[in-house]
């Protein structure tokens, strides 16, 4: 993890943008990149020839949520919808040397209810995942983790492993879904502390927490829990199988974008990269938008639906902190823009 100390988060996000636009530097980026996938001429050759689509992906991504910054919120998820899209289009060509190798790649990868059900509510809606298209492959070519075929997500679950979001989900939804966690360093014999929890031994949250952490294959005798605070140990003796647990369940922290850590302890979790979660849930309000503009206007300006609240705070953070997920993968690290 690396702290960018910048004043405006947003300008320097796409000073680092503007890096990548550089012809040169592009084609050595893709260069590198495609060494790991077909030989020097082979990646030399490619390189050359997507340089300029590399590049414009990003111009166009950027474009999108400059725009979505200045715009109504009426056509604000549209615009950062296919802000997503093109900046993910980018990542995956420098992954995928031969993108778009068929047109069902183009495709958008999910899809939800064609018609809106009366007295729609935007938290029940749903996401399935189909065969082809941009979200599926983006999965399997970038984070080589493919998402199953015909899987449904829930926007309200979705909504729930976004650790800015926790405040929010907690006043609407009146439940919490993460802890924010102190991590020890990985060579230390404590994974990570929650300090101030504040629940009874007895409490069913603790049992959750006790079963999804158990979940990750991490033994009942390694969480230590007191009235205050929880402890997750793992002893520099344990075995193999302990400490592979142990490195599982750090896969599933998720980053904020001021660098704390959180753990999701509603369910096990189903996906870790927020590119993802992120994509998902502004699709739905991409396709309202654009598809569904009457109901989304009702949404808007009647002031009937109590998502709205957390509509426009997933929309503001999608501003500043998709781009950042974005900038990790072109870096291969997190960073943090600090101010």
């Amino acid at each position: 993890m690396r702290t960018i100390w910048c004043e405006n988060s947003l300008e320097r996000m796409w000073g680092l943008f503007l890096y990548f636009e550089s012809e040169p530097i592009a084609k050595d980026y893709l260069f590198q990149s495609y060494l790991q996938v077909v030989n020097e001429k082979d990646a030399t050759r490619l390189a050359f020839d997507n340089t300029h689509k590399f590049i414009y992906f990003l111009k166009q991504g950027v474009s999108y949520f400059k725009s979505a910054q200045a715009s109504e919120l009426i056509v604000r998820p549209l615009l950062l919808y296919y802000g997503f899209t093109s900046l993910m289009k980018a990542i995956i060509l420098s992954k995928d040397p031969y993108y778009p190798r068929t047109t069902t790649v183009l495709q958008h990868g999910i899809t939800t209810r064609k018609r809106k059900k009366n007295n729609y509510v935007f938290h029940e809606d749903e996401i399935k995942v189909q065969k082809n298209g941009l979200l599926p492959h983006f999965a399997e070519v970038v984070l080589q983790s493919p998402l199953e075929i015909h899987s449904k997500y829930k926007i309200i679950d979705l909504l729930g492993i976004i650790p800015e979001l926790q405040e929010s989900y907690q006043l609407m939804f009146a439940k919490k879904t993460m802890l924010q966690i102190n991590w020890d360093d990985l060579q230390s014999k404590h994974i990570f502390t929650y300090k101030n929890l504040k629940l009874p031994l007895s409490s069913p949250e603790v049992s959750q927490i006790i079963h999804v952490i158990q979940s990750y294959g991490i033994q009942k005798e390694c969480i230590l829990f007191t009235e205050q605070d929880f402890t997750i140990t793992i002893d520099p003796s344990d075995s193999k199988d302990t400490k592979d647990s142990k490195c599982r369940f750090l896969d599933q922290l998720v980053t904020d974008y001021k660098g704390n850590r959180y753990f999701y302890y509603h369910q096990k979790i189903v996906m870790t990269d927020e590119i993802i979660t992120y994509n998902m849930v502004m699709y739905i309000l991409g396709m309202l938008c654009r598809y569904d503009t009457e109901l989304w206007g009702e949404l808007l300006f009647t002031f009937s639906s109590s998502d709205m609240y957390i509509i426009e705070e997933f929309l503001q953070l999608s501003m500043r902190k998709f781009p950042n997920l974005i900038l990790n993968h072109l870096f291969d690290e997190k960073l943090v823009f600090e101010t």
